[in-house]
């Protein structure tokens, strides 16, 4: 199984953008069930 060198940092930067966004709509989802109490 070859690496490329860049797989690794696209990797990691789609993980970090999807725990970014994902961080994003809990919090929004938070709000959201707080401004419906």
């Amino acid at each position: 199984m070859t690496q490329h060198p860049h797989s690794n940092g696209w990797l990691s930067e789609f993980m970090t953008e999807n725990f970014e966004n994902s961080s994003a709509s809990h919090r929004d989802a938070d709000i959201a069930l707080r401004a419906r109490e």
